[in-house]
């Protein structure tokens, strides 16, 4: 019984530990939209009406990968066509705990916890994160700079960057 237990406890933590990884994923793949980033998303939605399944089972998986860039573009997506509508549907249904889990915790614009990112040991997330804190700081201010004059700055959630 005690075995049962242990066992329980391990798989709640393995899955704890791959939502924490999928919530830091999704907080570092933030990225405005704006010019191509917006049109690669729509002609994805587009290959969801395709006539081949691959091609739709291949743009589902690319708009499900590109977070929240996707998520935005696809809750403004209106279609007749019921494959596309349903296939929008599930990819929403698979970003929105993520989408909303980020956006409560401001994740995508926490500067301590993206430099503390940088300093872990997953060379992928440290990349990651360092092209985030380059995303939302102001131009030309490092986030050593930021941390000392944190005050002088406000997060805009339109510009997803901090502005002065």
């Amino acid at each position: 019984m005690l075995d049962d237990v242990v066992a329980k406890v391990k798989e709640v933590a393995d899955r704890a530990a791959r939502a924490s990884i999928a919530l830091i994923e999704y907080a570092l793949s933030y990225e405005p939209i704006a010019g191509a980033s917006q049109k690669e998303i729509e002609a994805e939605v587009a290959k969801l009406g395709s006539d081949d399944y691959d091609v739709r089972a291949v743009a589902t998986e690319r708009l499900a990968r590109s977070g929240p860039v996707a998520f935005a573009v696809l809750q403004k997506a209106r279609t007749d066509d019921a494959e596309v509508r349903y296939r929008v549907a599930a990819v929403l249904d698979r970003l929105r705990p993520l989408h909303e889990e980020v956006s409560r915790r401001g994740m995508d614009h926490d500067v301590e916890f993206l430099l503390e990112l940088t300093r872990g040991e997953n060379a992928a997330l440290r990349d990651r994160a360092w092209k985030r804190l380059q995303q939302i700081l102001p131009s030309g201010v490092s986030a050593s700079e930021w941390k000392e004059s944190r005050a002088r700055y406000r997060w805009d959630a339109a510009s997803q960057k901090f502005i002065p």
